[in-house]
């Protein structure tokens, strides 16, 4: 099954023009070696990380470069081929 839009409605995730906000809070177990009353001990605490998200939902645009750049790859590469082929002729012309 295909959904192609949705909305999540939760305290964690706001919505704003363009972009996503939401908040994650990742609930773990950490385990620290811990001198208490001078013997050392395992203690398991609880451990929370909190991550926040930010997803833009504009969509970019495709494609190898910007209109106002396109000018300066033709050249580049026209350039990059007429250099190519006159290493390659005056190579030849000094091996003969």
């Amino acid at each position: 099954m295909f959904i192609e839009k949705f909305k999540v409605e939760s305290p964690n995730v706001k919505y704003m023009e363009d972009e996503i906000h939401s908040v994650y809070n990742y609930e773990t177990t950490e385990l620290v070696h811990e001198n208490r009353n001078g013997s050392y001990q395992w203690t398991v605490k609880p451990k929370t990380v909190q991550y926040e998200f930010k997803t833009d939902t504009r969509v970019p645009k495709l494609g190898f470069a910007p209109i106002y750049q396109a000018p300066f790859f033709i050249f580049f590469f026209f350039f990059s081929f007429l250099c190519a082929r006159a290493l390659i002729f005056c190579g030849l012309i000094l091996k003969s």
